[in-house]
C-alpha cells in the first residue's frame, strides 16, 4: 500500500520544473536525469541485470519525487551551473569583447600613424612648395630691381646727354664765346672812336652801340637809322684824316 502511494505521486518533472519559464528548474530536472544516467550506467558496469537495475531506478526516481531536500539539492545544484554557466558566457563575452576593442585600438593606432605620415608629407611638400614660391619671388624682385636700375641709367645717360641746361650752357661757353668777344671788340673800337669825337658824334655813337648790343640779344634785331650809320662813316673819315 505504501509502495502504491509513493507510485501514484507527482512525477520529478512536475516537482523540480514550477512552470514552462522556469529555466532553474529545467535545468534541476537535466541534473536529475544525469544522475539517474550515471546510477544505471553504475549498476551495468557492476554486472546487474536489468530488473535489478530497473528496481533501483525507480527507487530513485520516488525519492527525488517524494523527498523536498532531494529537490532543493536538484535546484541549488542548477543554480550553480547557471551562474558558472553565465559566468563563464560573459567571461567568454568580454574576452571577446577586449580582443575586438583591441583589435580597433590596433586599427585605431595604424590609422593614426597613416594620418601622421600622410600629415607630415604634406608638411614636407608644404614647405618645399613655399621655399619654391620665396625663392621665385626673390629673382622676380632682383630681375624687376635691375630692370628698373637700367632703365635709371639708360634716363640718366639720356638725361646728362640731351638736357637742354647742359646744351644751352655748353653752346654758350663754346659757340656764344665768339660774339660774346666780337661785341667787347666792336664796343672798345666805338668807344675810342667816341673819345676822339666831339660830343653830338658821341651821342650817336653810344645810342648805335645801344642798339647793336639790343640786336644782339634780340630774336628781331632792331634797325639802325641811316642818320646814324652816316654820322657813323663821317666820324670814321674824320678820324682817318
Amino acid at each position: 500500500m505504501e509502495k502504491l502511494l509513493i507510485t501514484e505521486k507527482k512525477w520529478v518533472y512536475s516537482e523540480l520544473v514550477q512552470h514552462d519559464n522556469d529555466v532553474l528548474g529545467i535545468v534541476a530536472y537535466a541534473l536529475y536525469k544525469k544522475d539517474k544516467h550515471e546510477t544505471a550506467t553504475q549498476y551495468r558496469n557492476e554486472g546487474r541485470d536489468e530488473e535489478f537495475i530497473a528496481a533501483r531506478i525507480s527507487e530513485f526516481h520516488d525519492q527525488v519525487a517524494s523527498i523536498s531536500a532531494r529537490q532543493v539539492h536538484y535546484r541549488t545544484l542548477a543554480e550553480q551551473v547557471i551562474n558558472e554557466t553565465l559566468g563563464l558566457a560573459v567571461k567568454n563575452v568580454a574576452s571577446e569583447l577586449n580582443k575586438q576593442v583591441d583589435k580597433i585600438k590596433a586599427d585605431l593606432k595604424l590609422e593614426e600613424k597613416l594620418l601622421t605620415t600622410k600629415n607630415d608629407d604634406l608638411i614636407k611638400r608644404e614647405t618645399a612648395l613655399n621655399s619654391t614660391i620665396e625663392q621665385r619671388v626673390k629673382k622676380e624682385v632682383v630681375k624687376i630691381r635691375r630692370e628698373h636700375l637700367n632703365k635709371l641709367a639708360d634716363a640718366s645717360e639720356n638725361l646728362r646727354v640731351t638736357s637742354w641746361p647742359r646744351r644751352t650752357l655748353y653752346w654758350v661757353l663754346n659757340g656764344f664765346s665768339g660774339i660774346v668777344a666780337t661785341t667787347i671788340t666792336g664796343i672798345a673800337i666805338l668807344a675810342f672812336a667816341a673819345y676822339t669825337a666831339d660830343e653830338a658824334t658821341q651821342k650817336n655813337l653810344l645810342q648805335n652801340v645801344a642798339k647793336y648790343v639790343v640786336e644782339l640779344m634780340s630774336a628781331d634785331p632792331i634797325p639802325i637809322s641811316t642818320n646814324s650809320l652816316e654820322v657813323d662813316s663821317k666820324t670814321k673819315e674824320r678820324s682817318s684824316q
